[in-house]
């Protein structure tokens, strides 16, 4: 029934429906097809400007750094990546989601992450005034930063406790920090 009345549609009207389908074709072709070409004038610029910047050679190093939201900075020095090699600066740029760009030279190049997170910050177990104290441990100036003092005082530990507490007691983790702390009763 339906293929009927296509077919008697087409009878009637299929010459309006050529040239409709025509005029289509030949509005894409005229709009579209030039911005093709302007397109690719654009990129042939760019690749000519860029062939003049300066690019990563093949053996530059790659400084990742870390930001975390505790004001701490951790920072890896790498051999780049194969990727990387013999891009520009843009190009760089352009790889790097959500990497910042700090510094770009042919031989080196610095990129930052800012993580919403606390680092994997070190702390040393020791005593303030008597008590169990938590320090930051400062790899700057090699001088902690008390973090906390605890309300246990170290007359309640054995004598190997409160001697390893006066000389301080690295620790390497939040769970072990934890950890330390409930053993030592505070």
């Amino acid at each position: 029934m339906y293929i009927e009345i296509i077919k008697g549609f087409l009878k009637k009207h299929g010459l309006t429906v050529l040239f409709g389908i025509f005029i289509l074709a030949a509005g894409f072709a005229l709009g579209y097809v030039p911005r093709i070409a302007e397109k690719k004038e654009e990129i042939i610029v760019e690749e000519k400007i860029n062939a003049d910047a300066p690019k990563l050679s093949k053996n530059a190093r790659i400084t990742y750094e870390y930001r975390y939201s505790d004001g701490v900075t951790e920072t890896r020095d790498e051999s780049l990546p194969c990727f990387l090699a013999e891009m520009t600066e843009k190009s760089v740029e352009e790889s790097l989601g959500d990497w910042e760009l700090v510094e770009f030279a042919p031989e080196s190049v610095v990129i930052r992450k800012i993580l919403d997170e606390k680092s994997g910050q070190n702390y040393i177990l020791g005593v303030y005034n008597g008590y169990i104290a938590v320090y930051y441990e400062n790899t700057e100036n090699g001088e902690p930063t008390l973090k906390e003092v605890t309300d246990r005082h170290i007359s309640a530990l054995s004598d190997n406790e409160a001697e390893a507490l006066i000389q301080g007691v690295s620790v390497t983790s939040d769970d072990e920090l934890f950890r330390l702390l409930q053993d030592y009763g505070s």
